[in-house]
């Protein structure tokens, strides 16, 4: 086989497969933020949604966007004054193709970036009981979204979020994201957070939440690729002939 040929058919066929336009939406997001939190509705709050218009308190909440992004999120944060914020639907009765939201910056790429929030995590780990030493990790019951770890001075949280961002103005290509939000309830034990969710009572936390995205390849790509890479076979088979 040609091995110029090849490198050739290669990269014209790799060139065939890669969009040629604005950025894939890939990379590291941060955001920061509070949330009431009950067995069955997550109330995001913080900050002041008569910024976001439309918005209403039934349904939304807001975040603060953390400097720190990488790859497609480099620049959502601007060292500016009442920017760096964005809107979070409420669990229930929100959470799906607008989940993130109304991103409020100073680059105007990031105006129609949202999220759509398919699923949340589930933790195989047991129900509380009291017993739980430092580092053990229960839940208030099963099925809860909610890991319950104990610390050294509380009980650290975790809630987890699957989904996709979609950018139809900048951003290119489909991508897959997870998001981890983390908190720490001060004073109280494991056991005793859940006792509160079970009676209805309501808990207000601060959260710090980290999105990751990775790309997914376009399936007319793969296509593209997989006619590049036949064709390259055929015509080795013909000189072999």
């Amino acid at each position: 086989m040609n091995l110029k040929g090849v490198l050739c058919g290669g990269l014209l066929t790799l060139a065939l497969a890669v969009p040629a336009s604005a950025d894939p939406i890939t990379g590291v997001l941060n955001i920061t933020g509070s949330a009431n939190v009950s067995a069955t509705r997550i109330d995001w709050v913080l900050g002041d949604i008569t910024d976001h218009p439309g918005a209403t308190d039934a349904v939304y909440g807001t975040f603060d966007i953390v400097k720190d992004g990488t790859g497609y999120f480099s620049t959502v944060w601007q060292p500016v004054s009442g920017v760096n914020t964005g809107l979070s639907e409420d669990l229930p009765p929100g959470g799906g193709a607008n989940f993130l939201s109304d991103f409020e910056t100073q680059d105007a790429k990031y105006d129609d970036l949202s999220f759509t929030l398919t699923n949340v995590g589930v933790f195989a780990v047991p129900v509380c009981t009291g017993g739980e030493l430092v580092g053990q990790s229960c839940v208030a019951f099963a099925g809860s979204p909610f890991l319950l770890t104990r610390t050294n001075s509380g009980t650290g949280v975790e809630f987890d979020v699957f989904g996709f961002f979609v950018d139809p103005t900048d951003g290119t290509g489909q991508n897959t994201a997870s998001g981890i939000y983390t908190a720490n309830l001060v004073g109280m034990t494991p056991i005793q957070v859940a006792n509160a969710i079970n009676t209805g009572q309501t808990l207000t936390s601060s959260y710090s939440a980290q999105y990751t995205v990775t790309a997914v390849p376009e399936p007319v790509s793969l296509t593209l690729l997989g006619s590049g890479l036949l064709g390259i076979g055929l015509r080795a088979r013909r000189r072999r002939a």
